[in-house]
This record gives structure tokens, C-alpha cells and sequence, in this order.
């Protein structure tokens, strides 16, 4: 239980400085607290597969895309 309100107040702090530290830095630190605060909440009877796709659900990527239309 102690683990799970330090985690909640990490985001509290982190969400009071998202004017500071800009959108991007806050998503991407809030993204793996997040992460961890759903392993303590979800049950332990799941599969490494299933836990899997569920850390991936919510998670944020950066992607770059190259798009070229050559003619001629």
C-alpha cells in the first residue's frame, strides 16, 4: 500500500510541474509510473502474455513517418 501513495504522489508532482517540464517530458515520465501502478493493482494470476498486451494499452510512441511521391 505504501508503494502505490508514493506512486500517486510522483504523479500529483509531476502533473503540478507539466507547465514547467512541457507535455512531452511529463507524458513520457507519467507513462511508467502508470505502468507500474497498474502491476500492483492488476491480479497476479495472469499470464506474461496477457500482461503484455495490457502494458502496451495506453503506451505512447514518438514515430516518424517519410512519406516521398516521386513522378517522373
Amino acid at each position: 500500500m505504501e508503494e502505490r501513495k508514493e506512486l500517486e504522489k510522483a504523479i500529483q508532482e509531476l502533473e503540478a510541474q507539466r507547465e514547467n517540464l512541457g507535455d512531452v517530458a511529463v507524458e513520457a515520465a507519467l507513462a511508467g509510473l502508470y505502468q507500474k501502478l497498474s502491476k500492483l493493482e492488476s491480479p497476479k494470476t495472469q499470464t506474461s502474455s496477457s500482461e503484455s498486451k495490457t502494458d502496451r494499452v495506453g503506451e505512447r510512441r514518438v514515430v516518424t513517418v517519410l512519406f516521398c511521391d516521386v513522378a517522373g
